[in-house]
């Protein structure tokens, strides 16, 4: 092979390697910015109501007749963490029996351990499930609180809090203590974290779209 040939190779792998470089950079490019409007968008979730929360009037089996409240939390999230330490510190009521539902996405299973472990000292129920099986009933992000009457009708499903009141200030017990009385509740919307693959899709598409191209949880 003459020297030239084996220059010009040399050089046409040289741009080979520049070009599998620049796509490389190109594509990290576009994953950098997905992941940067992935993390404003969660950032973004605690302060913008989450869609599709409030149902109200749904019928379930009640067999035993009494109220019941079950706060759907995720592990994964600082709005439903801070629920859950609100919750260890008030205690069950002895209006309504309790439930906490603990939402997972996968990788977060010792986090979820360790929530359930506080709340079952201070003596709630708590249930560890998928974030699919909260999706199938119908609880597509979190904290999201549901009552349930007697007579097995949800009264309500959605946030805890309204816009405007100060950080730390729940309305369950409240919005419990109105329902029981027969007075109306006004909806809350949820402020939190989306738990479910549609939602999260719908509120960011691209984000989605590239967690699923690189194969992130």
């Amino acid at each position: 092979m003459l020297y030239a040939d084996i220059v010009f190779m040399r050089v046409k792998n040289s741009r080979r390697c520049r070009n599998r470089r620049a796509v490389s950079a190109i594509a990290f490019g576009f994953w950098l910015t997905a992941a940067t409007i992935a993390a404003a968008t969660i950032t973004s979730w605690h302060t913008v109501a989450l869609p599709g929360q409030q149902s109200q009037d749904m019928a379930l089996s009640n067999a035993d007749h009494q109220w019941h409240l079950r706060h759907y939390l995720s592990p994964d999230c600082e709005c439903s963490r801070a629920i859950s330490r609100y919750l260890v510190r008030r205690g069950p009521l002895n209006t309504a029996i309790e439930e906490v539902v603990l939402v997972t996405s996968g990788n977060d299973a010792l986090r979820a351990g360790e929530i359930s472990a506080r709340l079952i000292r201070s003596g709630f129920h708590t249930r560890i499930i998928a974030s699919s099986a909260a999706a199938e009933a119908r609880v597509e992000a979190v904290p999201t609180l549901e009552i349930e009457a007697p007579d097995g009708r949800i009264r309500f499903r959605g946030g805890y809090r309204d816009r405007t009141a100060p950080a730390g200030v729940y309305l369950d017990v409240s919005m419990l203590s109105d329902l029981i009385d027969s007075k109306p509740v006004a909806p809350l919307p949820v402020f939190g974290c989306a738990t479910s693959a549609r939602l999260r899709q719908q509120l960011n598409p691209l984000a989605f779209y590239f967690r699923k191209l690189f194969h992130l949880s």
